[in-house]
């Protein structure tokens, strides 16, 4: 049967591999990184205290140890606030932290129990990795895939029945705990509990940063990088996926394309830098009305698309006369001082037509609009009477 101090070497172990894998994000700027770093290094040191109960002294394998680990699962609950972007309870952590240090060293030296200090800082454990599931369970809106939030989720919520039971287990039979190192089964189940919380959040934190950072490769990688309007690969790749819902569920779809007018124009009389502030103004302008379902994205040069999922013909006009009255209007302190308008081209999806034919039908009603005198809003024929 395995020792229970080996099984504390391994741990130990474990928690430097996470410290070189924490390493290789260090230079990510991740929010939480730095926390999860000292955490793991705060555990090893722990880890090592209690392998060395037999030959160091008490204070530093007693009070130390457990001083240094309840610090280190501190750390990774502040790790994860960080992250999600969220108030750290500092005070909270540290009154509970304070309090299970207290409760061993009184457990220790007043009245000599190591069943009950293993209640105390099992209640301390439990309770914060309780607390870092709920955190991670509330964040789910930030993720980009759901596995890596469920997976540490899981983890801290089972690390937290697994202290609190543990807990609970030897303040009901005391007797069961004679001695710390005793190899049972049943104490090598829980002190495995107890150690391995560390590696596994560790893991969980990590495949959230990488989580994370393909998120936002995915969104450098599909964004316009002048104006930040999401890319024509974007769009189309979006509106498949919209297209292939709306025909399932038998929802309308419109789509709107629009055009600076007399954009060379600008370009040739206040230079190309101008050109560049009109396009930002547009997309941060259009960006502040668009609903988060929708999609503005820059087609290329001055032409942009707003797909609109949910909305009826009806609808899709309202929103094009909305953006072309907004943009005609100079903003107070806008990035640009050139005045400008848009044409704006409408079309509702109609069938089982692909996107690539009602981004036709847009640009041709936005041709037409540009032949009508610019600065307005044309709406498509449908696709049976364009043939």
């Amino acid at each position: 049967m395995l020792s229970p101090i080996t099984l504390l070497l391994i741990t130990a172990a474990l928690c430097v591999v996470m410290l070189f894998v924490l390493g290789s994000l260090a230079r990510s700027g991740m929010a939480g990184v730095s926390a999860w770093r000292a955490a793991n290094v705060l555990a090893f040191v722990a880890l090592l205290l209690y392998a060395g109960r037999d030959t160091l002294p008490g204070p530093l394998t007693i009070e130390g140890a457990n001083g240094l680990f309840a610090l280190s699962i501190a750390a990774i609950h502040v790790g994860f606030r960080q992250f999600f972007g969220q108030a750290v309870p500092y005070r909270l952590l540290a009154a509970g932290w304070l309090a299970t240090v207290t409760g061993v060293a009184f457990f220790h030296y007043a009245i000599d129990a190591i069943e009950i200090r293993t209640v105390v800082v099992s209640m301390f454990h439990g309770l914060v990795c309780a607390a870092i599931g709920v955190t991670v369970l509330r964040s789910l809106s930030q993720a980009r895939a759901r596995y890596p939030f469920y997976f540490t989720a899981g983890v801290a919520l089972l690390l937290a029945l697994g202290h609190l039971g543990r807990g609970l287990m030897y303040a009901l039979q005391p007797d069961m705990q004679t001695a710390f190192y005793q190899a049972t089964t049943i104490n090598l189940v829980f002190l495995s509990v107890g150690t391995v919380v560390l590696p596994l959040l560790t893991m969980g934190a990590v495949m959230m940063v990488h989580d994370r950072l393909l998120a936002e490769a995915d969104d450098r990688a599909n964004r316009d990088y002048l104006t930040g309007a999401w890319t024509r690969r974007a769009l189309f790749q979006m509106a498949e996926h919209e297209l292939r819902r709306a025909q399932r569920h038998r929802h309308p779809v419109s789509l709107l394309v629009l055009d600076v007018d007399r954009f060379k124009q600008i370009n040739d009389s206040c230079g190309h830098a101008e050109g560049d502030r009109v396009l930002v103004d547009l997309v941060r302008r259009a960006g502040a009305m668009v609903r988060d379902i929708d999609c503005f994205a820059r087609l290329g040069g001055e032409e942009f698309a707003l797909l609109l999922p949910y909305s009826d013909t009806a609808a899709a006009m309202h929103v094009a006369q909305r953006l072309r009255q907004l943009l005609e209007q100079p903003e107070p302190g806008a990035l640009t001082m050139t005045a400008y308008t848009v044409s704006i081209g409408v079309a509702t999806l109609d069938r089982d037509e692909p996107f690539s034919a009602l981004l036709g039908r847009a640009d041709a009603a936005l041709y037409k609009a540009k032949h009508a005198g610019r600065n307005v809003v044309r709406l498509a024929e449908t696709a049976s009477a364009c043939g």
